[in-house]
């Protein structure tokens, strides 16, 4: 969090702290233009440790910072002291309360919500950017939990992101047939990478992404993130109109903020896993076809695993879960049948 480009913490002399939070700024000011209370942390020195929980635990850490700053904006708002002074009472709505997270700060989301959900301020919506999730994962492939089913959740993923790649598409993949009160919506943008939407690292032209001609520039990404924010938040918080498909008939939008996307949607709404051998369900075979229950690995796990799916000769796996294996060609492939009762809508999840 340096300006040698090194994590630590304090910087020696001669080196200036890369204020991340200053670097967001722009996003807080276009929110607050729109009537939102927007608080900006400066969590570089908590992030300094590449382990969550060595030499100390970071989620303690974010909880302890994060809370300690929102009471204070409690308190400013009831027009009790605090460190904000006079002036903010009865300004903010603390019963609609919003979330949004970028890269390490994912890992964040489950445990915000779990220790807010008694407070004045429980979370209802959540927004990610190029987050980081698998917090659990270990050599036996353990997936983070899935976003509490009653919190709205925005993922959003650059295509070109060479810093967490696509696990929010992988994270949601795993948990797509979960019960869901609230719409869970993922997004993948072509073109876009993880730093660009942070100004302190944009001005110094830090950029993962492989040289591309064409690629979307620094405002580009700073756009992307004031559009979609505020989208999500005035659907989720202020029950505004827009195209994000919340709802289990909406369309997925060929395009969102001005970009090409493509999307992975869990909105509320009943789920039935051909995977889970539930009763209701029945996967049958065609000519021949032989079907086999397997999981998708991490490529970078060493560990052998017997229940481990062939890797595809072509294309890319996007997923790492459990799914049913199925060569398809010709007249080869499976009956899915189901005895759920008054269905009106069908979504169906293929990983070609």
């Amino acid at each position: 969090a340096c300006t040698d480009d090194l994590s630590r913490w304090p910087c020696p002399a001669g080196f200036e702290p890369m204020r991340y939070d200053l670097g967001m700024a722009y996003l807080g000011r276009a929110l607050a233009e729109q009537g939102y209370a927007v608080l900006v942390p400066d969590l570089a020195p908590l992030y300094v440790a590449g382990a969550l929980s060595d030499p100390y635990d970071q989620t303690t850490g974010w909880l302890r910072t994060v809370g300690g700053l929102r009471d204070e904006v409690v308190a400013a708002t009831r027009g009790e002291d605090s460190a904000l002074g006079e002036g903010l009472a009865g300004t903010i709505d603390l019963d609609r309360v919003g979330l949004m997270v970028h890269s390490r700060s994912g890992y964040m989301i489950n445990a915000a919500v779990e220790d807010w959900r008694e407070s004045t301020t429980p979370i209802d919506s959540a927004m990610a950017y190029g987050g980081a999730y698998h917090v659990n994962q270990t050599s036996e492939g353990e997936f983070s939990p899935a976003v509490p089913p009653e919190v709205a959740f925005l993922g959003i993923s650059g295509e070109l992101d060479m810093d967490v790649a696509l696990l929010g598409q992988q994270w949601a993949a795993e948990h797509v047939t979960g019960p869901r009160t609230a719409p869970w919506v993922n997004t993948l943008v072509p073109g876009y990478g993880h730093f660009m939407v942070n100004r302190s690292l944009s001005r110094r032209g830090i950029d993962d992404r492989p040289e591309v001609p064409g690629s979307p520039t620094a405002k580009d990404h700073e756009a992307l993130m004031v559009d979609s924010s505020t989208q999500w938040f005035d659907k989720t918080l202020r029950g505004g109109a827009n195209d994000l498909p919340t709802g289990a008939h909406d369309r997925l939008p060929r395009s969102f903020v001005g970009n090409p996307v493509t999307w992975l949607a869990s909105t509320p709404g009943r789920k039935v896993s051909f995977t889970s051998g539930a009763d209701e369900t029945e996967l049958e075979a065609l000519d021949g076809t032989e079907l086999a229950e397997c999981r998708y690995y991490p490529p970078m796990d060493p560990t052998h695993h017997e229940d481990a799916c062939e890797d595809p000769e072509n294309g890319t796996m996007e997923i790492w879960s459990t799914v049913t294996h199925m060569p398809v060609s010709g007249t080869r492939g499976a009956r899915l049948s189901t005895a759920v009762e008054g269905v009106t809508g069908l979504a169906l999840h293929l990983t070609p």
